[in-house]
């Protein structure tokens, strides 16, 4: 399985772009993916683990299936 930080590179290919929102008064961060602008945009929050850290099956195919990337990408 690849880290998260191998399926945001390949999520890239996509059009995809990586963000974060970090809200101070709570000590909160959220990162997603980002694909389009404005109404069509396409949002995907990613798992709360290091970029290094490998992903489990499950997350590779829910995260393959929300932003439309094959599973076959990565050998599924």
């Amino acid at each position: 399985m690849p880290t998260l930080g191998e399926f945001i590179i390949r999520a890239r290919r996509y059009g995809y772009t990586k963000h974060t929102i970090r809200i101070q008064e709570f000590g909160a961060r959220l990162v997603y993916l980002r694909r389009g602008a404005g109404v069509s945009s396409r949002l995907v929050e990613l798992p709360p683990i290091r970029e290094g850290d490998r992903l489990t099956r499950a997350m590779v195919e829910r995260l393959c299936r929300l932003t439309g990337i094959p599973t076959e990408d990565f050998g599924l």
